[in-house]
């Protein structure tokens, strides 16, 4: 058995040593997405390995991260700003007080007036989260149409998507630290080409790895 144990060690330590080398010899790189061009709705798609920058007619500036759909009908601007997430993204939203900016996902809803945040929606993914940079956001759970959620600047609101999960255990708010000189945090380090990883269990590691590269 302790001859097991030591080849399971050295196993995990080659398996550690092949993703390092392929996170340096592979990085990621940003390159046009997949735009689809319709009439109605307007649609962008990022393909696994590839992230894009785009300006919405309003000014607003969508990084879209890998295999992501972004989309806006052609009466953007009329009414409201809203935009259909199936994925992740970062907003930069100009500030207009007049129309709101909405985000609609899978699991939740977004309400901003101009502010700088994260959101992360993927199909098929235990949860789903928003995290606010700086700003405010009102942010509405579809199981829970009744209620709503203010967040301010670094706080950071999780939905749990896999079924059978305890109502209390559902929804969690909690706030998020910056690292280092430039303020960096982990949910957001993706816009600069970076992943960091703060105790993420082997499932979830894996979905990210496969999207990133």
């Amino acid at each position: 058995s302790s001859k097991r144990r030591y080849y399971l060690l050295g196993g995990g330590i080659l398996a550690l040593i092949i993703g390092v080398i392929a996170m340096v010899l592979f990085r990621p790189h940003e390159e046009m997405a997949v735009v689809i061009e319709k009439r109605y709705p307007n649609m962008v798609i990022t393909r696994p390995g590839s992230r894009t920058k785009l300006i919405l007619p309003d000014g607003t500036t969508v990084w879209l991260n890998a295999s992501s759909k972004l989309t806006y009908n052609d009466d953007f601007l009329q009414k409201e700003r809203r935009v259909q997430l199936d994925g992740e993204a970062f907003f930069e939203v100009a500030k207009n007080e007049g129309k709101p900016f909405i985000i609609n996902t899978p699991v939740m809803d977004v309400r901003v007036l101009g502010t700088s945040l994260n959101v992360k929606s993927y199909p098929g993914e235990k949860k789903a989260e928003t995290v606010l940079i700086r700003g405010k956001v009102e942010v509405q759970v579809k199981r829970r149409p009744q209620e709503r959620y203010l967040l301010g600047a670094y706080e950071k609101l999780s939905v749990a998507t896999s079924p059978g999960i305890q109502p209390h255990k559902e929804l969690s708010i909690s706030n998020v630290a910056p690292r280092g000189k430039d303020s960096t945090i982990a949910e957001t380090a993706w816009v600069d080409n970076e992943l960091i990883f703060t105790g993420e269990p082997l499932s979830e590691l894996a979905g990210r790895m496969e999207r990133w590269f």
